[in-house]
């Protein structure tokens, strides 16, 4: 029988791809810190109640209600960055799980004692992308998120001065629905990264490399052992990803660029993010 599972609501594209797995029942409860409009993109079901093998959460809030309400079952910490200090030094979790290589071993520099396993989530590659002037960026709960990502950002497109558009709840474009979002996916220049180095796994960055879309940024993650030096659009250098922005946006060379930056990104996807990957680590927490 698999163990039913339940996450605190939070980062819901993360649980939609995490409830996939077959490895466990994964349910969703709401203890607290909630992420504003993207809760509307939950399609992972609700906790519907009953005895509860695993909690996965990851703040302080989700920490002591958790303990309230699941008093029976193991409590994980999801670490999402490395960042030091996203685990409060006053919370001593059993255990813990991140999403990439790179920032469990960051944080296992924070918290030697800590044994933190790895769980990638899963895509499946599914080109809709053409090329179509605009690049853009996506940026979740903005106003909670550390302010070197907006940062990089800005700096990036000043620096290539192309058009390019930012979205997120209280950005200038918007909050983008998941159709909205498609619509984005299937006819852009680029999607604009720019993620710091501790950044962790890249939600919107994997599901527009996914979507064949081009991504600008630095080699963020996992990202530097596992994707191919030819995809020239993921580079730590902020003038250098700016001039591949400039490039993509070009409406002569932008096209060509786009489409071997697509296939690249497209290859690695079925390469890396295979769901037998997803299965695997999710086993070893289970087994744990």
């Amino acid at each position: 029988m698999r163990p039913t599972v339940v996450f605190a609501l939070q980062s819901p594209t993360l649980l939609n791809v995490l409830a996939k797995s077959k490895r466990w029942q994964l349910e969703v409860a709401d203890l607290g810190d909630h992420p504003g409009q993207e809760s509307a993109l939950l399609e992972a079901p609700a906790y519907r109640g009953g005895p509860v093998d695993h909690v996965f959460v990851c703040s302080p809030e989700h920490w002591r209600r958790a303990r309230e309400q699941f008093p029976r079952a193991r409590l994980w910490w999801l670490v999402h960055n490395g960042l030091p200090g996203i685990i409060p030094a006053d919370i001593q979790p059993e255990r813990a799980v991140a999403l990439s290589r790179r920032v469990a071993g960051l944080q296992r520099l924070v918290r030697p004692d800590l044994p933190i396993l790895v769980v990638t989530p899963a895509y499946e590659p599914r080109r809709v992308w053409s090329w179509a002037p605009g690049a853009w960026t996506m940026v979740s709960r903005p106003a909670t998120r550390h302010p070197e990502h907006l940062h990089n950002v800005e700096r990036v497109r000043a620096l290539a001065d192309v058009d390019h558009e930012l979205y997120g709840e209280g950005e200038p474009g918007g909050f983008l629905y998941p159709e909205d979002r498609e619509k984005k996916q299937s006819a852009c220049s680029a999607y604009l990264s720019a993620l710091p180095r501790w950044s962790g796994f890249g939600l919107a960055e994997h599901e527009c490399l996914a979507a064949g879309v081009p991504v600008v940024g630095s080699r963020w993650g996992d990202m530097p052992e596992e994707m191919p030096e030819e995809y020239v659009g993921l580079v730590d250098a902020p003038s250098v990803q700016a001039a591949v922005l400039r490039s993509l946006a070009d409406p002569v060379h932008g096209p060509a660029l786009g489409r071997t930056l697509s296939e690249i990104g497209l290859a690695f996807i079925a390469g890396h993010r295979r769901l037998e990957q997803m299965e695997e680590g999710i086993q070893e927490v289970i087994d744990s």
